[in-house]
């Protein structure tokens, strides 16, 4: 991987966990096998 593309999927990464921390049961969390971090982001159910 570009290591150039990998820091910046690393930012998003940091960005998404600092979200998330406010976020309580409303996000739904990835865990990735390279790094071991958790990426949670936010998703909607319509209504």
């Amino acid at each position: 991987m570009d290591e150039e593309l990998k820091g910046y999927l690393e930012r998003i990464a940091t960005a998404l966990e600092g979200i998330n921390s406010s976020l309580g049961d409303f996000g739904h969390c990835i865990e990735s096998d390279r790094s071991g971090k958790t990426f949670c982001v936010r998703t909607y159910k319509g209504d």
